[in-house]
C-alpha cells in the first residue's frame, strides 16, 4: 500500500508521502512540498501522485518522532506541532487496491488528526484534473480545530 497526506492550511497545501516503518508505524516522509490553495486541481492532482509514488514500506523506524515532523513544520513556517495544527484540515490518501484511491477525511482534536468515516473513492487512473477535484472535496469534509475553509 501506498499512502500520502494533504493538510491544508491558509498558507497553502501541504502534501508529503508517508512511509511504513520496519516497525509498521507510518510516518511522514520527503519530499514535503507546499502549494498554493489557489493551485489548480491539476497541479494539486498531480504533487498527490508524486507523493504516492514516493511512499514506501521497510523506512527504518526513528528513534525520535521530533525529527518526523519536522519538515512539515519547517515548510509550513511554523515552530510546533500546536501552531501547525491550528485551524489545519487534513487528508489521508491510500492505495487500497492498484489504481484505487481511498481519500479519508479526518477531524482535528486539539491537533490529533482522526479518520472520519466517510471515505471518498478515486480511481487512480484518472486524470490530476479529477484526483486534484476528489481531494479537495476530501478537504470540504475535513474538520479543522478553528473555521479555515478554501476561497
Amino acid at each position: 500500500m501506498r499512502c500520502a497526506t494533504v493538510y491544508q492550511r491558509a498558507n497553502g497545501l501541504i502534501i508529503h508521502p508517508s512511509s511504513q516503518t520496519t516497525e509498521g508505524v507510518w510516518v511522514a516522509a520527503s519530499p514535503c512540498v507546499c502549494i498554493p490553495d489557489s493551485a489548480p486541481d491539476c497541479e494539486v492532482g498531480s504533487a498527490v501522485r508524486r507523493a504516492l509514488e514516493a511512499s514506501s514500506v521497510g523506512v527504518p523506524h526513528p528513534e525520535e518522532f521530533h525529527a518526523v515532523t519536522e519538515q512539515i513544520l519547517r515548510v509550513a513556517g511554523v515552530a510546533t506541532w500546536r501552531a501547525f495544527a491550528a485551524s489545519t484540515r487534513c487528508v489521508e490518501i491510500e492505495e487500497i487496491a492498484p489504481g484505487l484511491l481511498s481519500l479519508i477525511p479526518t477531524q482535528n482534536l486539539h491537533g490529533g488528526f482522526v479518520p472520519r468515516k466517510d471515505t471518498l473513492r478515486a480511481d487512480a487512473a484518472d486524470d490530476n484534473d479529477k484526483l486534484g477535484r476528489a481531494t479537495r472535496t476530501a478537504l470540504d469534509a475535513a474538520g479543522a480545530m478553528t473555521g479555515h475553509r478554501r476561497p
